[in-house]
C-alpha cells in the first residue's frame, strides 16, 4: 500500500501503512516493507527502527512482526492478552482449520472489529485485515456472528455502544430480531455480502466487562459441505483451546455458552455454491 506524503504527518502515516501490511501478513523482511509502502529502502529501515524502538514491530531474524506494544493495544479490546496468545499458538497446530483463514474479533454494539488474524492457504473474495470493522445489522436483520453471543453479552455490548453505533431503538430492534431468530441445534447456514463462508463461535471468556469476542473461519464460497462441516468441529477444537489459554483471572461470561457455529455463506452472482438446504437471507 503505498504512502501518499502530501499529508502533514507522512511519518505517521508510513507508521500506520506499515503496520496495516505486517498485521496482515504476519512476519515481512525490510525489503518486502519498503516494497509495500514504495517507500527507499533507506527510508523504511530507519521507520522500522523507531517502531522497533518503541515495541511497535519487533525483529526476528531479517524479519518484522508486530511488537509488544502493538499486542498490547490489541489485547485492551478482549481484556486478556494470553487469548490472543493462545489464538496465535493453537491456530498454528490445528489440522485442517490451519488451512484456512482465522479472525478473532470483538463485538462493538453491532459492528465486528478484527482484533488478530492468521492467513490460510486458499484464495477469499474478502480477505479481512485487523482492524477493519464490519457491520452487522442492516436495519432489518442481522449477521448470524450476532446470533452465537449468548442473550445477555449481546445486550451488554448493544447498550455499552449505543454512542458508537447505534441508538436505544436500535438495540430494542436487534434484540427483537435476535429473539426471533433464537440459536438452533444445528449450525445455520445464510448468505453474506462478505463473499466468504464465514463459521463463527463465541469464545466464552470475559473480564472486566470486556466485549463479546468470536472466532470465525473464512472459507472460499465454493467449498463442499464436508469441507465447512470439518472446519466448524476443528474450529470447536481450537475455540476451547484458546479459552483453555485465557488467565485465571479471567471470568465465564454471565450466561453459560454452548459453542454453536453460525455459518454465514456468500453471495454468489447468477449462482449459489450452497446446497438447496441452506437458509438464505433474501429468502
Amino acid at each position: 500500500m503505498a504512502v501518499n506524503d502530501s499529508s502533514r504527518a507522512p511519518a505517521v502515516r508510513r507508521a500506520v501503512a506499515a503496520l496495516d501490511f505486517l498485521a496482515h501478513i504476519g512476519r515481512a523482511s525490510a525489503a518486502d516493507v519498503s516494497r509495500d509502502l514504495g517507500l527507499a529502502k533507506s527510508s523504511t529501515a530507519d521507520l522500522l527502527a523507531t517502531m522497533q524502538a518503541v515495541d511497535l514491530v519487533r525483529k526476528r531474524g531479517d524479519e518484522y512482526e508486530l511488537g509488544a506494544l502493538a499486542s498490547e493495544l490489541t489485547a485492551g479490546f478482549v481484556g486478556d492478552p494470553a487469548i490472543l496468545d493462545g489464538f496465535a499458538k493453537h491456530w498454528a497446530r490445528q489440522p485442517i482449520v490451519n488451512e484456512h483463514t482465522v479472525t478473532i474479533e470483538t463485538l462493538l454494539g453491532a459492528t465486528a472489529l478484527c482484533l488478530d488474524l492468521r492467513i490460510g492457504r486458499y484464495v477469499l473474495p474478502s480477505t479481512p485485515r485487523i482492524g477493519r470493522r464490519i457491520p452487522l445489522w442492516d436495519g432489518a436483520a442481522g449477521s448470524p456472528l450476532l446470533l452465537c453471543m449468548p442473550t445477555e453479552a449481546l445486550a451488554r455490548t448493544l447498550e455499552r455502544f449505543e454512542g458508537f453505533d447505534g441508538s436505544p431503538e436500535r438495540t430494542a430492534a436487534i434484540l427483537e430480531w435476535r429473539a426471533r431468530e433464537a440459536p438452533r441445534p444445528r449450525a445455520a447456514t445464510r448468505l453474506s455480502s462478505r463473499g466468504n463462508i464465514e463459521i463463527s463461535l463465541a469464545l466464552p471468556v470475559a473480564f472486566a466487562g470486556s466485549p463479546p469476542v468470536t472466532v470465525t473461519a473464512h472459507l472460499p464460497p465454493e467449498s463442499e459441505n464436508g469441507v465447512v462441516s470439518a472446519v466448524s468441529a476443528k474450529l470447536e477444537d481450537l475455540a476451547n483451546a484458546v479459552v483453555g489459554s485465557a488467565s485465571p483471572t479471567s471470568s465465564a461470561l454471565a450466561e453459560p455458552v454452548q459453542i454453536l457455529p453460525r455459518i454465514e455463506a456468500a453471495r454468489v452472482r447468477g449462482r449459489s455454491p450452497l446446497p438447496d438446504s441452506v437458509d438464505r437471507l433474501d429468502a
